[in-house]
């Protein structure tokens, strides 16, 4: 999913956790929860895109396999 504009937020909800992570260089956020799954957002201030990747399946893909995929994107 990608997004337009600086004005996008992320819910998190009480039983979910988030952590700042760092795709090469850029900051993201990755959030982790039992019912929703795991997604990895970040924003591109380049071309002013925020990209949000969700697996919504459990257990589907390692947090290190969606942050590896999440990079692949990254144009240096």
């Amino acid at each position: 999913m990608a997004a337009y504009g600086q004005g996008a937020s992320l819910t998190k909800s009480l039983d979910a956790s988030s952590e700042k992570i760092q795709l090469k260089h850029v900051e993201a956020i990755y959030l982790q929860n039992e019912a929703d799954g795991d997604r990895i957002s970040w924003y591109d201030s380049k071309q002013n895109i925020v990209y949000t990747i969700i697996v919504n399946v459990k257990n589907l893909m390692a947090k290190k396999d969606l942050k590896a995929m999440a990079e692949s994107m990254i144009i240096d």
